[in-house]
């Protein structure tokens, strides 16, 4: 059932609609203190796991609802399994929802684009292979929504240079002290990403 408003039918229901809502409080709590900074602009990202975590309660039946709202206009396409959704598309599928994509999953699980290959890369004349057909707004809409999904884990070795455009999980940055060339700062990582 579609519901009716300005004289539009609404594509997105409830499901579908809660997930957004989900996915907007989840991002309001988890603010970037380093590109905020950086940037001058807040800037927040959207913890994965806690999106697992909320899609698989009540044995998926989120997830689930989800995927048939997706679906539920008529497409040669099935909706994914629910389970491969879980364990290798939750940011895909975060990020298609946000730039009401969603009904193209399949496209990203039937080509193995999955959350491991995240961030794509940003100039249109790289897009990856087998991105689903493209008019070019779908790519740079993607690419635009995929940094909140995509804060990287930082561990005890961490040696890697980061993509500018990545959000970092930094909650809280304080500088502790300063010399000629550099600051030096003390730094809190959210837990997600604190391995």
């Amino acid at each position: 059932m579609y519901a009716r408003r300005g004289g539009t039918q609404d594509t997105r229901r409830n499901s579908t609609f809660e997930f957004l809502k989900y996915l907007a409080s989840e991002k309001t709590k988890c603010r970037s203190q380093w590109n905020s900074e950086k940037d001058g602009n807040d800037t927040y990202f959207v913890p994965i796991q806690a999106v697992k975590t909320y899609l698989q309660e009540s044995e998926s039946e989120r997830l689930k609802g989800i995927l048939e709202e997706l679906y539920a206009i008529p497409c040669s396409s099935l909706p994914p399994p629910p389970e491969i959704v879980l364990n290798e598309y939750v940011a895909i599928l975060c990020i298609l929802v946000s730039i009401d994509q969603g009904a193209t999953l399949h496209e990203f699980t039937r080509n193995n684009i999955r959350d491991v290959s995240l961030p794509l890369p940003v100039d249109p004349k790289q897009n990856p292979q087998h991105f689903p057909p493209d008019t070019g707004k779908f790519y740079k809409k993607f690419c635009r929504e995929q940094w909140k999904f995509c804060a990287p884990e930082f561990s005890v070795n961490l040696d890697r240079n980061f993509d500018k455009n990545l959000i970092l999980p930094i909650e809280r940055m304080e500088q502790i002290g300063e010399g000629a060339s550099a600051e030096i700062h003390m730094i809190e990582i959210h837990s997600a990403y604190n391995k």
